[in-house]
């Protein structure tokens, strides 16, 4: 939960944090964000805002809401401002790539970012906008490149869950890709199937081809991954081909460990 990730953020004296603004300023840059065709704050951006106006760490930037100049006073680096950001690039000559996203920070490679197809929030490069990961809440968003530079701890039985996480997600991805390219010859990059935390995701091919926004479903039943485009009959694979029985344990305990 987000409460529990400000917990730790304020516990943690080398991130530097804006000190919150009115409320009424948030409500307000959300209604604007509507009027420029970006996505609006969700509650939990809310949450945080209420707690948290930015914060810079170790290259990651989440953007500031405040009219107010939010600088942090070592480097004296003025933390952006997620409403003139976002409006700047909807003047840019990326817009058409970007409209879909509510930008709200960014690392020297990466942007962070809502993604309005689906609701889900994204890690971007930076070049080209293509989505490294997506997580179904800002919370997992900002608690994994926190933790990836050292902001936040991790317990070792998250630590062991992630990892194996991470296997099954690229697991799927290639059953998938098997399925698609080598019998059913279809032609998909494995790039354009996006898979987010909770193992749902989508197809963001080109729309002529059979599987453009097909809704991706996987479901662990025991032993056994079920994923299925859309509505259609469940394709079926072993976690004990590639696990073993503590790690099959693991991977279906579903409780968040921050």
């Amino acid at each position: 939960m987000i409460s529990e990730i400000i917990k730790k953020i304020k516990e943690n004296d080398r991130i530097f944090i804006g000190q919150p603004s009115d409320i009424l300023v948030i409500n307000k840059i959300s209604e604007r964000m509507i009027k420029l065709g970006i996505p609006k704050l969700t509650e939990e951006l809310i949450e945080f805002y209420k707690e948290v106006n930015g914060l810079l760490f170790n290259g990651i930037e989440i953007f500031s809401y405040s009219n107010e100049k939010v600088v942090e006073p070592h480097s004296l680096h003025t933390i952006k401002n997620i409403y003139e950001y976002n409006r700047s690039i909807s003047f840019g000559k990326d817009w058409q790539f970007t409209h879909k996203f509510l930008f709200i920070g960014k690392s020297d490679e990466e942007l962070y970012a809502l993604n309005n197809v689906g609701c889900k929030f994204c890690i971007v490069a930076r070049e080209d906008y293509a989505i490294y990961h997506m997580h179904s809440s800002f919370s997992d968003l900002l608690h994994r490149v926190l933790n990836e530079r050292g902001g936040i701890k991790q317990s070792d039985f998250s630590q062991k869950k992630k990892l194996l996480h991470d296997k099954l997600k690229k697991i799927i991805l290639t059953e998938i890709i098997n399925e698609i390219n080598i019998l059913q010859k279809l032609s998909l990059p494995i790039e354009e199937i996006q898979i987010n935390e909770n193992l749902s995701g989508f197809v963001s091919c080109k729309e002529d081809h059979p599987l453009s926004n097909a809704k991706l479903n996987v479901e662990i039943i025991d032993n056994i991954i079920l994923w299925s485009f859309n509505e259609s009959e469940p394709y079926k694979l072993s976690l004990k081909k590639y696990f073993n029985e503590v790690e099959i344990k693991i991977i279906n305990k579903t409780e968040n460990n921050y």
